[in-house]
């Protein structure tokens, strides 16, 4: 039988603080995605309830294209249990975050930290692994904490321990966060020859704009797919162009599709704040976009007063074409 994995070559990337419930809407309204990944549920010392990890998910539509629930922690008993019941509630798969650098994440062993964790880790994998149905099982992560060298003893372990059927690495290693970095073609390149030996899907992740950039870095690597995070938020067809669908809009009107639709009337959730909504256009056109400059502009009352028809029948107004560099 075929599985998501299978069927999906091309993810957007899951960034914490930007999928809001609202974006996601106004993503799936468009059509963008064809799944998604979530930002990474963190769990602690306490489980959320099925209806916590139902309103969690509502927003990415479960019942209507694939959802994978990232996880963040620990504890793998805790870890193992948030997954079974976020599969009994529609999630089609669970992917282990191992890929967040925070620092204030980090020093606590999770996100990218436990790529520090030789003991919790691969419990926290094997306990996810024995939960989650095969084929819905993957992992994302670094490229290591401190050098890409550490990364072949990792994709080993977590092969021989979990099974995933899938492993997304971002290029970066931990401590170099998102500054720049060289050789993201060998890095990725060793990444797939590790995990060529235990038969695991490679799907690459790390400042991919284009489709042209996309199809020949995977040809490069031999990677079955891309995980793509800012270049989907600048190209909001991006994935759809990749998959082949043609009369995708060009990226500058994309994203005003995207942002006029983010504006539009949603009765499920609360209007965006003007700080929220200056961020969204930082990533969405550009800092130095003309809709960036404009919200720069105004206090929260003019905010309010300029985007009001956003709370109204007619819709938003269309904001200015971007001209981001």
């Amino acid at each position: 039988m075929e599985t998501f994995w299978e069927q999906i070559r091309f993810w957007c990337a899951p960034m914490e603080g930007v999928m809001q419930p609202r974006v996601i809407r106004s993503c799936n309204r468009l059509d963008l995605v064809s799944g998604w990944m979530t930002p990474f549920l963190r769990i602690s010392q306490t489980v959320p309830k099925p209806a916590q990890i139902a309103e969690f998910l509502a927003p990415f539509e479960p019942n209507r294209r694939p959802v994978v629930l990232q996880l963040m922690g620990v504890d793998p008993l805790n870890m193992a249990e948030c997954a079974r019941r976020a599969l009994a509630l529609g999630a089609r798969g669970i992917d282990l975050n191992l890929g967040c650098p925070s620092r204030q994440v980090a020093r606590h062993g999770a996100g990218a930290g436990g790529l520090r964790e030789f003991e919790t880790t691969p419990a926290v994998a094997a306990a996810l692994r024995k939960v989650t149905p095969e084929g819905c099982f993957s992992i994302k992560l670094r490229c290591g904490f401190h050098c890409p060298a550490e990364l072949p003893a990792w994709i080993a372990t977590l092969c021989r321990i979990a099974a995933p059927d899938a492993i997304t690495v971002h290029y970066r290693t931990a401590l170099e966060g998102y500054r720049p970095a060289p050789g993201r073609l060998e890095r990725l390149c060793g990444a797939e020859a590790a995990l060529r030996r235990y038969g695991v899907r490679l799907i690459v992740n790390g400042d991919l704009a284009t489709p042209e950039e996309t199809r020949e870095l995977m040809r490069q690597t031999h990677a079955w797919g891309a995980m793509i995070g800012r270049g989907f938020w600048r190209d909001p067809w991006l994935l759809r162009r990749l998959e082949g669908q043609p009369d995708c809009p060009a990226p500058e009107a994309g994203r005003r599709r995207l942002w006029n639709a983010i504006l539009a009337p949603e009765p499920l959730y609360e209007p965006l704040s003007r700080g929220q909504a200056v961020e969204l256009a930082h990533l969405i056109s550009g800092r130095d976009s003309a809709a960036a400059r404009e919200l720069r502009g105004l206090d929260d009352d003019g905010f309010r007063r300029r985007y009001a028809a956003a709370a109204l029948p007619g819709g938003p107004e269309p904001v200015p074409d971007s001209r981001s560099k």
